[in-house]
């Protein structure tokens, strides 16, 4: 077949239509709503964004589109001589080095050459930056491929947004420019800021519908703390002249965990009445004032054998 020409020409426009048919048909089924890759803007569910992983990600993507993940990992590291040239390279560092130990033992060294011998030649230090760049180089393989499915999907399906989500969470959270916003968005590697909007607003009414059902159950708890922000301008005009020195309150809420009951919380009167404010109560009722110093061991409660 290789030979001769136009039985080439046919068989490898018969493979390119057999396999872009069957590219097509994974990329759609990937857009499909139950692939899971759908995030709603008008109902989006926290547990989308906190569960978000590009390992998680990947790996579905495998085994959901197989053809295409194999295509792209090739094509994303089709210079396959070079990287083994950088390989070699890294493998030939590690051995000099390793020779250089073993010569090392017959040369007398001060102790500045020392030092910097072994800053700098280790042979172990070598193999795990290696192994590191290793590493690093397939993380970033990695998330290049999920970016490119996640773009083929959103372009076939607007609903299929997964990565498209994340991303227009992340920049809303990262104040980032809405001009930088639109230009992901054209790229399909975000939502639209009206959809950005929409999905913070019905967050936002998710938290504290959960927040009033917390606080009915009676089992939540409240942290405040007092913060100061300064607004800062440019150039000082006659409307932003006044202070620019704001005061806040953030306010914390966080469900009670091991099972806890309103039962179990009601003990203000037990608490008030051994408390040392208390005026109502003689001294030898009220209980022992604690401090941190209280919660570090007694020596007598220290493990056999442990000693400073």
């Amino acid at each position: 077949m290789h030979e001769d020409p136009p039985l080439r020409v046919s068989t490898t426009e018969f493979a390119r239509g057999l396999v872009t048919r069957e590219l097509t048909s994974e990329v759609s089924r990937l857009a499909e709503k139950e692939s899971g890759w759908h995030v709603s803007a008008i109902n989006p569910r926290a547990e989308q964004f906190d569960d978000f992983a590009i390992d998680g990600m990947s790996r579905r993507m495998q085994e959901q589109a197989p053809v295409l993940s194999t295509l792209l990992g090739a094509l994303l590291d089709s210079d396959r001589p070079r990287i083994q040239r950088q390989r070699q390279f890294s493998e030939e560092q590690v051995r000099s080095a390793v020779n250089s130990n073993a010569a090392k033992e017959d040369v007398t060294w001060d102790e500045e050459d020392e030092y910097w011998w072994d800053a700098d030649l280790d042979a172990e230090r070598l193999r795990k930056r290696c192994r590191r760049a290793a590493e690093r180089r397939d993380a970033v393989l990695q998330i290049r491929q999920v970016v490119i499915t996640s773009v083929l999907m959103f372009s076939t399906n607007q609903k299929c947004n997964a990565l498209a989500a994340a991303m227009g969470m992340f920049f809303h959270s990262t104040s980032t420019p809405e001009l930088v916003v639109e230009v992901f968005s054209h790229a399909g590697l975000s939502i639209s800021i009206t959809t950005i909007h929409k999905m913070v607003s019905s967050l936002s009414k998710s938290a504290s519908d959960e927040l009033r059902k917390l606080a009915k159950a009676k089992t939540l708890g409240f942290a405040y703390d007092n913060f100061d922000m300064d607004f800062k301008s440019w150039s000082a005009t006659i409307e932003n002249s006044g202070d620019t020195l704001k005061h806040a309150t953030s306010a914390l809420a966080f469900p009670l965990e091991h099972d806890v009951t309103p039962e179990d919380l009601k003990c203000a009167a037990s608490l008030w009445s051994t408390s040392p404010l208390n005026p109502c109560i003689p001294p030898e009722q009220c209980r022992p004032v604690r401090t941190w110093l209280d919660l570090q061991p007694h020596p007598s409660e220290e493990p056999a054998g442990r000693k400073n």
